[in-house]
């Protein structure tokens, strides 16, 4: 890390608004997660795994997640 970026200063506006993004982008994984792994009493089999696959890269690609 250059020391240039040891530091980073934002105004209240900006932080409240990164961290939204950052708790928005969190919270949805966390459904999806939520939806194919205890929705399903456990039983995992290689569709479901590959459906959420699928979903949590889909939301990552149309929300820009980077």
């Amino acid at each position: 890390m250059h020391s240039k970026n040891e530091r980073i200063e934002l105004s209240k506006s900006e932080a409240i608004n990164v961290l939204s993004e950052i708790e928005y982008i969190l919270i949805s994984l966390r459904n999806i997660a939520n939806y194919y792994f205890y929705s399903m009493n456990n039983k995992i089999n290689n569709n479901d795994l590959l459906a959420y696959y699928k979903e949590t890269t889909r939301f990552i690609d149309e929300n820009n997640v980077t």
